[in-house]
């Protein structure tokens, strides 16, 4: 596979209204869900609502992690999506962080670009991509979501597509 430069990389971007309406129609929701409800706990509610098959994990060392004295990286986050089973090379996943939140947008990557899109992504934001943090993963081709929860829970929903 190509290497892509950090350097040259842009991710698509989307607002968060985006987002919330593919939600709204993956949960087959009649009204639209709102951005202030874009957190991990509600996004699993709305699936266990809505009968999709779900599972939650618990992260290792995650309040090891919470704590300052264990690090994870781009690849731990790599392996966490990889683990999750949920995503295909050549989806596009829109992602959301904190981050993003503030500024009323989501952010599309291809999975088999994670890599450059998480260096852009620490560029942007100045910071390390992994953070003890809520993100939001959905990808448009199938549906499935990975959500994880600033506790330290790995959660995947998966689309009634599948």
């Amino acid at each position: 596979m190509k290497q892509i430069n950090p350097e040259e990389y842009a991710p698509n971007r989307y607002t968060l209204s985006y987002f919330c309406k593919l939600i709204q129609q993956e949960f087959q929701l009649s009204t639209l869900i709102e951005k202030r409800k874009l957190l991990p706990s509600a996004i699993y509610s709305f699936a266990l609502d809505s009968g999709l098959k779900t599972s939650i994990i618990d992260i290792r060392d995650w309040e090891d992690f919470e704590m300052g004295t264990h690090d994870y990286s781009i690849s731990d986050f790599g392996e966490l999506m990889e683990e999750s089973r949920c995503f295909m090379p050549d989806d596009e996943i829109l992602f959301v962080s904190d981050e993003l939140l503030k500024i009323d947008q989501c952010l599309g990557f291809r999975l088999k670009t994670f890599n450059a899109f998480a260096l852009w992504y620490e560029k942007q934001f100045n910071m390390e991509f992994f953070q003890p943090s809520d993100y939001l993963l959905l990808s448009r081709e199938s549906g499935n979501i990975l959500l994880i929860h600033h506790e330290g829970k790995l959660i995947t929903i998966f689309s009634k597509a599948n």
